[in-house]
């Protein structure tokens, strides 16, 4: 059953759709979108309260920050410092399922962060949430989910954890591979691997060489 409190929009978007996304994203509203990986939770991130409401839903650590998700590469660079090898593995895995954790260049960031000096930041491989982008530039990009539950890759598997904690739902149904993004971290001119994901750590250190 779904819950009337939130906004269901169904895909493909129509530009009624994408307007209203817009208008949701400009109120600072939360807003629940498919991804190539598993369903993501976002909002605007230079919105504090917003920021902070999508730690209360997922119950997560404000310790803990959180990633973004942005439209291309150059919205990344405003946002933090590459260096040679982070700006490589991102032309070879932009759009895709590697998040990179860099320096923060946009300090109004740490709200997202959780007062870090880094962030994590991804181009995901998905048309719905790269439309979307198009059209915001960067979101809150964690999955939709309690802190410590399975992450979603179905509209239902949403409502169920986090019925209508949130504002609106891009329903793709089922949506994503299942697996988080591989997240790495440059440190001293090598490749850490922080969270292993769909992309294979041998993948990533092939393609780089």
């Amino acid at each position: 059953m779904v819950n009337k409190m939130v906004t269901i929009l169904n895909v493909p978007l129509t530009e009624k759709s994408i307007e209203i996304i817009k208008q949701a994203y400009k109120e600072g509203k939360i807003i629940v979108y498919p991804t190539d990986t598993v369903y993501g939770i976002g909002t605007d991130p230079y919105n504090a309260n917003s920021v902070f409401k999508i730690f209360e839903i997922k119950k997560r650590d404000i310790k803990k920050g959180f990633p973004v998700l942005v439209k291309d590469i150059n919205t990344a660079l405003k946002i933090g410092i590459f260096d040679d090898l982070s700006y490589k593995i991102a032309k070879n895995f932009w759009p895709g399922q590697v998040s990179i954790l860099i320096k923060l260049r946009d300090n109004r960031l740490k709200i997202v962060t959780g007062g870090s000096d880094k962030i994590a930041i991804r181009v995901p491989n998905d048309e719905i949430i790269l439309t979307v982008l198009k059209e915001v530039n960067v979101i809150v990009g964690t999955s939709a989910n309690i802190s410590g539950r399975p992450a979603c890759t179905s509209s239902d598997c949403v409502l169920n954890q986090l019925d209508d904690t949130f504002d609106v739902l891009i329903d793709a149904k089922i949506r994503g591979v299942g697996s988080p993004s591989t997240l790495v971290e440059v440190v001293n001119k090598k490749v850490r691997f922080l969270r292993e994901g769909y992309i294979k750590p041998e993948t990533i250190l092939k393609r780089i060489k």
